[in-house]
């Protein structure tokens, strides 16, 4: 291998590391992705749940309840996946998560059973 070889290896190799990087999604937005996929499933069981005929009325305003909030957290979660998204496209990656809220996340994935 010649010297001029070994010089243009590197440069290579670093392009296609940050090709590799561009292309997938950090840590935190794949755990944001599967906790909307998680949410959308428990709306679902709720929905199911208050449309069955052997529930109570005031199993109903609890699941009715339950699901108002379960339906906040997925349009924030959806907000903080889309602003990574526009960031993404302009470059700027700084606005997209917090750290507190990565830990808030965790912790709910956590207690998830998962």
């Amino acid at each position: 291998m010649t010297r001029e070889e070994s010089e243009e290896r590197p440069g290579i190799l670093l392009t296609q590391n940050q090709e590799k990087k561009e292309q997938t999604d950090p840590p935190l937005i794949l755990v944001l992705k599967r906790l909307r996929e998680k949410l959308d499933e428990w709306l679902k069981s709720i929905n199911d749940r208050i449309e069955s005929e052997d529930v109570s009325r005031l199993e109903v305003r609890f699941l009715e309840v339950l699901r108002s909030i379960l339906g906040w957290v997925r349009e924030r979660v959806d907000a903080k996946i889309a602003s990574f998204e526009k960031g993404k496209n302009k470059g700027d990656l700084s606005d997209s998560v917090s750290i507190p809220q990565s830990r808030m996340v965790l912790c709910c994935l956590r207690h998830s059973g998962r």
